[in-house]
């Protein structure tokens, strides 16, 4: 899976269940690291350059990623 891809199905997963896990996304796409940070750069460069009021952020407590509002 390129790096395209793997930015889609884990945007999908931000939208259908409000987080991802990065192991879990790495295994089931069989992705390197590298691939899975490329595509979490994708992700967040979308959302500045679109001006979308929402940032990902990584949770340490339940090791996963999510969206969360920027306030002003």
């Amino acid at each position: 899976m390129n790096k395209t891809m793997t930015a889609l199905y884990l945007t999908w997963l931000l939208c259908t269940q409000g987080y991802f896990q990065k192991e879990k996304a790495m295994s089931l796409n069989e992705i390197s690291q590298r691939t899975f940070c490329r595509a979490i750069a994708e992700i967040k460069t979308f959302l500045i350059e679109y001006n979308i009021p929402k940032e990902l952020v990584y949770e340490k407590k339940t090791a996963r990623y999510l969206l969360r509002d920027i306030s002003c």
